[in-house]
């Protein structure tokens, strides 16, 4: 393929530093930047220039702001930690990979109005309400496999503890993010809704955390949009990929420890898929 250099890149206003296709010469692609640029009739077909990544973090905060009342339940009834070493809900979990101070520390547990579920709460800072909470049935038979709260939106697991955390990596579910450890948040699902993205960025200070983003094994294409989304506000965003469709609790610690060291960093990733892409191939 033939590359031409342009005197001036029409997006960042440096001299050559950008690059198009000498044939047809329709796109075209400015390192500075690391974005694509369309070329029509030999004019530069310029979009407005993309805002900067603090002017977003302002934009979204400045409502997040007006939002930060999130709504909380109480506690299912009757709410007790499965910690007690004779009950099948301990073994189930002990079973899953989890430890028993985690079971504590996440006061993991079980209700009457949950009945043959564990629960996995998103408490207050205060332990004393909830923002969220999942129920998941202890086995096959039980339907649905999973119970939410209905008069509240998922928010991020363990978010307040991880936000302490140099490194924070993101899960699919609860389980997942104790398998990696107190640095690590569940979504709830294998998506970053704009509700989720608002409270992560109004926790975690931006420019000090890196995130790694970590879903289970066959889901990069929604990992790539997780990390597109959170892409700009925190120093350092990258991808963890996991092996065949297993989970980070299905991988073994020495496994997943090698796949969270080699994360692949989305500024390096993003650029190439898109223009590619662009380019047709």
């Amino acid at each position: 393929m033939n590359w031409k250099r342009l005197d001036k890149c029409p997006i960042c206003g440096h001299e050559r530093c950008s690059y198009t296709k000498s044939k047809g010469n329709t796109i075209g692609w400015c390192f500075r930047e690391q974005r694509s640029f369309l070329i029509e009739k030999n004019k530069h077909d310029i979009p407005e220039p993309p805002p900067k990544a603090e002017d977003i973090r302002k934009r979204i905060l400045s409502v997040v702001e007006n939002k930060m009342d999130r709504p909380t339940i109480d506690w299912p009834k009757d709410y007790v930690i499965a910690n007690d070493v004779d009950s099948y809900e301990y073994h189930y979990l002990i079973a899953r990979g989890v430890e028993p101070w985690q079971i504590r520390v996440y006061q993991l547990g079980t209700s009457p109005e949950c009945q043959d579920r564990i629960i996995i709460p998103e408490p207050t800072p205060d332990k004393k309400k909830l923002f969220y909470y999942t129920a998941r049935g202890l086995d096959s038979s039980v339907y649905p496999r999973y119970k939410n709260p209905e008069d509240v939106s998922p928010g991020v697991f363990n978010l307040h503890a991880a936000s302490t955390h140099g490194t924070i990596v993101v899960c699919e579910g609860g389980f997942s993010a104790m398998a990696v450890g107190r640095n690590a948040v569940a979504l709830y699902g294998n998506s970053l809704t704009d509700r989720q993205a608002e409270i992560i960025l109004s926790t975690i200070k931006a420019k000090e955390h890196n995130i790694i983003i970590c879903l289970d094994g066959g889901y990069e294409k929604e990992a790539m949009k997780i990390a597109a989304k959170l892409y700009g506000y925190f120093h350092a965003v990258s991808v963890a990929l996991l092996p065949g469709k297993q989970d980070p609790a299905e991988v073994g610690k020495d496994v997943l420890m090698k796949c969270l060291y080699n994360a692949m960093p989305y500024s390096k990733i993003s650029p190439i898929v898109t223009f590619f892409k662009e380019m047709g191939g």
